[in-house]
C-alpha cells in the first residue's frame, strides 16, 4: 500500500517491474506499439488495485464482523451466563457499555497507533484484543468480565479507524460510499453470527467452551495476519508516532463544518440506534404483548433490512455523489418511521404493520454508518484520516451510552415505551440538520 498507512506483502500495490528497452521502430509502429503498451499497462494497473482493493475490503469487513460478535458475545448467551454467574440477566449486559466506555478512550489515539504500527497491523492487534476479552469473559469472574470488556473496547475503538486509513488509501472515490457501507455490513452481519453461533455452541460444550472455541479462532486470525503485514515503513511511520493527539484531533475536526456536523450527526444517529436495537424487543413483550420469539424475530427483521440498507445507501450516495444529503434524508425518513413505530406500539398494530415498520426502522437507524465514515474520509486530510475517523468516532460512542440509557429513562418516567421511540424522531430532524448546514458550508 502506498503512503504512510501501510506496506506489506498482501495488502501493498505490486512492484513495479525493471523496464525491458527495444530496438528503435519506425515512428508509425512506434506510436501504435506505445498505445497498446499504454492501453496493457493501464489495464493491468486497473486488475491491480481491483485485486488490492478486494483484500483490503475482506480483511476489514471479517474485522468488523468479528469486532461486533465478540462485543456482543455474552449478550447473546446473557441467561445462561447469568444464572452460573448468579445475577440478573440484565447486568450482563452492561458489559457493552464498558466496551464503548473503552472504545471512545482507544478512538482518541487510533491515529497515532496507525501511524505507529500501520494500518493492517492494528486491525491484527484488534483481532488480539478481541480474543483476550473472550478468554478473559470465559474465566467466568465479574472482574475478568469487565476486565475482557474494556479490552474488546480497546480493539473496537482501533479498527474503524485502521479500516478507514485503508480503504481510503485504496478505494476510488466514485465507489468510496459503496465500498465504506460494504465494510460497515459487517456490523448485522456480527451480530446475527453472535446471536445463531454462541447460543448453539454453548447449548452443545457449554458457554465456557464456546467462548473459549470463539478465541482460539480470532486469535489464529489476528497473529496470522500480524505475521503477514510487517510494520509500515513510509512517511510519517518511521521513528516515534506523530500525528494529532486527543486535543489536536479534537480541535481539527470543530475547525471543519463538515466533520464538526458528522461527529454531531453520528451521536445523534447512534442515540436511535443503540435505543431500537437494545429495547425493541423488550417493547413489544411489554407493551405489545407479544411472544419473545415472535419479539426476537421482528428484531432479526430490523437487523437484516439494516445490512441491506447499508449496501443500498451506499449505492445510492455514490450515484448521486453526495453522501451530506443521503445522510440528511435518512434522518428525516427515520424521524417519521420512529413516530409511526412508535404508534403503532401504542395503538397495538399486528404483526404485519410491526415488521414492515421495523424493516423500515433497520433500513434507515441501522443503515447510515458507512455513509457517515466514508463522508468523514472524503472531508478528512488525506494524512489525517485515521486520526479524524477516531475524532468523530468519539462523538458515535458517546451518543451510544446516551441512548439506550436515555430511552430506558423516559420509558420508565411515563411507563411507555411508544413515548420514548417517538422522543427518537428529535435526533433525526436534529441530523437533517447537521446534515443540511454541512452541506452549505461545503
Amino acid at each position: 500500500m502506498t503512503g504512510s498507512v501501510i506496506a506489506s506483502p498482501i495488502l501493498e500495490d505490486a512492484p513495479a517491474r525493471p523496464v525491458t528497452t527495444h530496438p528503435a521502430r519506425p515512428p508509425a509502429r512506434q506510436s501504435l506499439s506505445r498505445e497498446r503498451h499504454d492501453v496493457t499497462a493501464s489495464r493491468k494497473k486497473s486488475a491491480g488495485v481491483s485485486r488490492r482493493l478486494a483484500a483490503i475490503l475482506a480483511v476489514t469487513t471479517l474485522v468488523q464482523i468479528l469486532a461486533t460478535a465478540a462485543c456482543l458475545s455474552l449478550t447473546a448467551i446473557a441467561p445462561l451466563v447469568a444464572r452460573d454467574l448468579g445475577v440478573d440477566g440484565h447486568l450482563v449486559g452492561y458489559q457493552v457499555s464498558l466496551v464503548y466506555l473503552s472504545g471512545i478512550v482507544a478512538s482518541a489515539y487510533a491515529g497515532r497507533s496507525v501511524r505507529h504500527f500501520g494500518a493492517a497491523r492494528v486491525e491484527a492487534i484488534c483481532l488480539i484484543t478481541f480474543a483476550g476479552g473472550l478468554f478473559a469473559f470465559a474465566t467466568g469472574s465479574i472482574a475478568a468480565i469487565a476486565f475482557g470488556a474494556a479490552i474488546i473496547g480497546i480493539g473496537y475503538g482501533l479498527q474503524n479507524p485502521a479500516a478507514s486509513a485503508l480503504l481510503r488509501s485504496a478505494t476510488p472515490e466514485r465507489a468510496r460510499n459503496l465500498v465504506f457501507s460494504v465494510k460497515q455490513s459487517g456490523v448485522p452481519l456480527g451480530a446475527l453470527i453472535a446471536s445463531l453461533s454462541f447460543p448453539a455452541l454453548s447449548e452443545a460444550i457449554g458457554w465456557r467452551p464456546a467462548l473459549i472455541v470463539a478465541a482460539v479462532l480470532i486469535l489464529a486470525a489476528g497473529t496470522a495476519l500480524f505475521v503477514s503485514e510487517p510494520r509500515a515503513a513510509g512517511p510519517g511511520t518511521e521513528g516515534p508516532a506523530r500525528g494529532y493527539g486527543f486535543v489536536d484531533g479534537q480541535r481539527l475536526l470543530l475547525r471543519s463544518p463538515q466533520l464538526r456536523s458528522l461527529a454531531f450527526l453520528s451521536l445523534a444517529y447512534s442515540v436511535v440506534q443503540l435505543s431500537f436495537s437494545t429495547f425493541v424487543v423488550t417493547a413489544l413483550v411489554e407493551d405489545g404483548t407479544w411472544s419473545l420469539v415472535a419479539a426476537g424475530a421482528a428484531a432479526g427483521i430490523m437487523h437484516g433490512a439494516g445490512a441491506v440498507g447499508r449496501i443500498g445507501w451506499g449505492v445510492v450516495a455514490d450515484r448521486y455523489g453526495d453522501g451530506l444529503r443521503v445522510l440528511g434524508l435518512i434522518g428525516l425518513m427515520g424521524s417519521v418511521l420512529a413516530l409511526a413505530f412508535a404508534f403503532a406500539l401504542e395503538s397495538g398494530a399486528g404483526a404485519l404493520t410491526m415488521s414492515v415498520l421495523l424493516a423500515g426502522v433497520g433500513v434507515s437507524w441501522i443503515g447510515w454508518n458507512g455513509v457517515m465514515l466514508a463522508e468523514v474520509a472524503r472531508y478528512s486530510p488525506p494524512d489525517a484520516v485515521g486520526e479524524m475517523t477516531g475524532a468523530v468516532l468519539m462523538h458515535t460512542y458517546a451518543g451510544v451510552l446516551i441512548g439506550p440509557s436515555g430511552l430506558a429513562l423516559i420509558a420508565g418516567l411515563t411507563d411507555r415505551f411508544s413515548i420514548a421511540f417517538a422522543a427518537c424522531a428529535l435526533f433525526g430532524i436534529l441530523g437533517a440538520i447537521l446534515a443540511r448546514l454541512a452541506r452549505r458550508a461545503g
